[in-house]
């Protein structure tokens, strides 16, 4: 017993004089050693271990307490590494990178690999653990990745992170119902510029936290700032309630400790099945909130909007508009229509406007209103604006040519197209190519263009006036800054819409109006022409206070050239 006894010493000795010569080589590595032996029960711990960790283990590892030594959410993986029986002869080797205590409620980080030693008869003999310090790069990693996934103002998961993370939990969770939610704030603009850039920032991180407190990050759901005062959620709708956290939302901005009113603003999308079966990217997913919440902007009473059939309709429309209109513009699909102005006095036609229409293959004649507000969007009415004033021109020119009686024809400028330093020389480039006469065409600026750069479109309308065409002013009345617009910008006529002012309906006021509009536009030399007249009425009081030409369904619909090439010859 006593040889034998011997012996184990020996081995003692000789695994510890190997071990303290490995520490040499490797204490300035940041990296220490420690052995257990199966045969002998025995475990070694350098004494560079100490230099990082102050923590005594020999007796905490015997018991297997990993939570006095590793940090918790790294445990398994510690329980992993000393799990012996997995070991193997041809799979001998581990690694893993976890959080240690170096003393009570500190930890680095460690990368440590475990390699499992065996003897000839496949015995495990001994395993080594090597533990190597990586506190400061693991710092740097963490940094890093904070600052690739995470919103640097309010600490919340960025956009990206935000995909990535709710298309896990769609996938995963296919028994959970989720919601995405889009919410923002209601003229953050104004309020920053009102009060700063500061006190904005401090708003967002103040909603950030509600956000949050009402959101607990250890149940599956996701989140995060997507830009400025954007927020994006995706949410369980089995273990949260929207409507109550939109509540709590609401009502805690009504608390925020500052001066002015903070309203927040909700689109609401439900992940249907048919977006799993399809696999669809959770950016379009938000993007669909986002489609329900323009729906509600601007508006002071409802602050919440859900993605619907006909928000899904639109889009579809919208995708088809987009995916043909270039197709559309080459095929000539686009299609002149005039709407005559009418001598009220003599009931005879005058001259008239041009007016867009999309006659589709397949869906028919598509209004205006369903394509132009796309086109201004993503600036394809530019070429609508140029496709107009060239096939006018080239109607214009058959007119001459043919004998058809010739009145002047109004074409109608995008605010988009304003801004265009070759507007002037298109137009110009046209009425050479076809020898238009400048007094057949003119062009007609909504009013709502005036309220952006007015020192550019005077200078506009001024270039127009200069080459001889007329510039009328479109929906006067309609915006909010009519007469001072008036005074800037040279014009030759105005247009007023009796949308805006329902004249001859027993409103005295909306009469009176009109009224002195009409006698201030004769004081200045300006021609009146008023549209939108529908009623026999209207026609009665209009002339009874001097107006002369009208535009409007009383006298004629926009009808097609072939049309009003018909009328023009008959009267």
């Amino acid at each position: 017993m006593k040889a034998k006894k011997d012996v184990d010493v020996n081995k003692l000795n000789q695994c510890q004089n190997e071990l303290q010569k490995k520490e040499l080589m490797i204490e300035e590595l940041n990296t220490f050693v420690a052995e257990y032996n199966f045969e002998m029960d025995e475990i070694y711990i350098d004494s560079v271990k100490d230099k990082y960790i102050l923590i005594s283990w020999e007796e905490e590892l015997r018991k297997r307490n990993f939570a006095a030594l590793v940090y918790r959410p790294d445990i398994p993986m510690a329980q992993d590494l000393t799990a012996f029986s997995e070991y193997t002869p041809e799979k001998n080797k581990k690694t893993a990178v976890l959080r240690l205590f170096t003393e009570r409620h500190k930890y680095d980080w460690f990368r440590v690999t475990a390699i499992c030693f065996f003897d000839g008869n496949r015995n495990r003999q001994s395993i080594s653990y090597l533990f190597t310090n990586i506190n400061e790069r693991a710092e740097i990693e963490q940094n890093l990745k904070f600052y690739s996934e995470k919103d640097t103002l309010t600490a919340l998961p960025n956009m990206r992170a935000f995909l990535q993370s709710a298309q896990v939990l769609i996938e995963e969770h296919p028994e959970e119902e989720y919601e995405i939610v889009r919410m923002d704030i209601e003229r953050f603009r104004i309020i920053s510029e009102m009060f700063g850039i500061d006190e904005g920032d401090k708003l967002l991180k103040f909603i950030a936290v509600k956000i949050q407190e009402y959101l607990d990050e250890e149940d599956e759901v996701a989140y995060c700032r997507i830009a400025s005062d954007v927020f994006a959620m995706c949410i369980p709708v089995h273990s949260y309630s929207v409507d109550t956290m939109i509540q709590k939302l609401q009502k805690a901005v009504t608390e925020y400790p500052k001066n002015y009113e903070v309203v927040l603003s909700f689109g609401r999308y439900y992940v249907t099945k048919e977006d799993r079966e399809q696999k669809v990217p959770v950016s379009n997913l938000v993007d669909r909130a986002a489609a329900a919440q323009i729906t509600i902007k601007g508006n002071y009473l409802q602050h919440v909007a859900v993605y619907d059939e006909s928000i899904r309709k639109k889009e579809a429309d919208e995708a088809m508009i987009l995916s043909e209109m270039n197709h559309a513009l080459e095929n000539g699909e686009f299609q002149v229509y005039l709407q005559p102005k009418v001598n009220m006095q003599t009931g005879k036609i005058i001259g008239s406007e041009a007016l867009v229409r999309w006659q589709h293959p397949g869906k028919g004649l598509i209004s205006p209103a369903a394509f132009v507000p796309v086109f201004e969007k993503n600036g394809f009415i530019i070429e609508i604006d140029k496709y107009m004033i060239r096939n006018t021109c080239a109607i214009i020119r058959r007119w001459i040519d043919s004998g058809i009686p010739v009145y002047p024809v109004s074409v109608n400028l995008s605010r988009l197209n304003l801004y265009n330093k070759r507007i002037i020389q298109d137009i110009s480039e046209y009425v050479e190519e076809y020898q238009i006469p400048r007094e057949y065409i003119s062009f007609e600026i909504t009013e709502s263009a005036f309220s952006g750069d007015n020192s550019y479109i005077k200078i506009l309308a001024e270039k127009l006036q200069k080459e001889h065409f007329k510039v009328l002013m479109d929906d006067f009345g309609s915006g909010y800054s009519s007469l001072n617009t008036l005074k800037e910008i040279p014009v030759d006529v105005l247009k007023i819409d009796l949308k805006f002012l329902p004249a001859g309906e027993n409103d005295e006021k909306a009469n009176l109006i009109i009224k002195h509009v009409v006698e201030m536009a004769v004081d200045l030399d300006l021609m009146i022409i008023v549209e939108g007249v529908e009623r026999e009425e209207q026609v009665e009081f209009l002339t009874k206070i001097g107006c002369k030409i009208a535009q409007g369904f009383y006298y004629y619909r926009p009808i097609s050239v072939l049309e009003y090439e018909a009328k023009v010859t008959q009267s």
